[in-house]
């Protein structure tokens, strides 16, 4: 009797540790929390349990947001940051992207990074928010996607300047579950397999496309790379409400 009740225990500990793996809430906003990620050494105060490494493999996403672009496809220089400019002051930590080299100057150049899940979690009910800080001048638009166990793809992308503002660091945020209509501020463009599993996400993907100019400031992060992008504060976390799904009850959470 003694060991099955051990036997029970042990597999109620099993099956907690498979539910705690397979959630998709995570806090990224510190510097440590991002080299967590790009480390992938997980544990801590957060829940940084993933990887995060460039994309690697173009999509119906990316050919939806940046069609026959995938020449242009650059790997990009990965860092997290204290401060994306220490004159400014208050808290700047996050993820440094920067790619290309001056063989692509006045191009048009698209690199990604991802966020990648140990287990695929469900979606269906959770809100991902990230702040973004594409420069004026090179960036010309940036998009998130979500991918599935099987490769399909659910995404979002954002014109820069006209639906995103250059210089200047925005909060943007996609209730999945919501489609087309779940982005906020309102995408510029969206894209979704047919076969898209929500309930079987292995990562989110964070892609920019930017053209080299040669009189553009290089990356702050000394990489020499003109074309480059800053990201802060990635939570994913459960959505309230279908309420949220409207960009009504997005908007307040930038109103404040």
């Amino acid at each position: 009797m003694r060991k099955r009740v051990i036997g029970s225990s042990v597999l109620l500990l099993s099956i907690s540790a498979i539910l705690a793996l397979a959630s998709p809430i995570i806090s990224i906003t510190t510097q440590s929390d991002w080299q967590q990620g790009l480390d992938n050494a997980g544990g801590g105060g957060k829940v940084v349990t993933g990887s995060i490494q460039p994309v690697t493999t173009w999509n119906n996403g990316l050919e939806h947001h940046y069609p026959s672009m995938q020449p242009q496809v650059r790997t990009p220089n990965l860092g997290a940051m204290l401060d994306l400019n220490p004159s400014i002051g208050g808290n700047q930590e996050g993820l440094l992207m920067s790619w290309g080299s001056a063989a692509d100057e006045d191009t048009d150049i698209i690199a990604g990074w991802e966020y990648v899940y140990d287990i695929d979690p469900d979606f269906s009910s959770v809100v991902v928010d990230i702040d973004a800080h594409p420069p004026c001048v090179t960036i010309s638009s940036i998009c998130i996607g979500l991918k599935d166990a099987f490769g399909n793809i659910r995404s979002w992308a954002w014109n820069v300047p006209a639906a995103l503002p250059c210089g200047l660091t925005t909060h943007v945020s996609i209730v999945p579950a919501a489609g087309s209509s779940g982005a906020a501020p309102p995408a510029s463009s969206y894209y979704n397999d047919p076969a898209f599993d929500i309930t079987q996400v292995i990562s989110i993907e964070f892609c920019e496309n930017g053209t080299w100019v040669a009189a553009a400031p290089p990356d702050p992060g000394g990489n020499g790379q003109n074309v480059w992008n800053y990201w802060q504060n990635l939570t994913v976390t459960t959505v309230v409400s279908t309420e949220e799904s409207s960009w009504g009850s997005l908007k307040s959470k930038f109103d404040h």
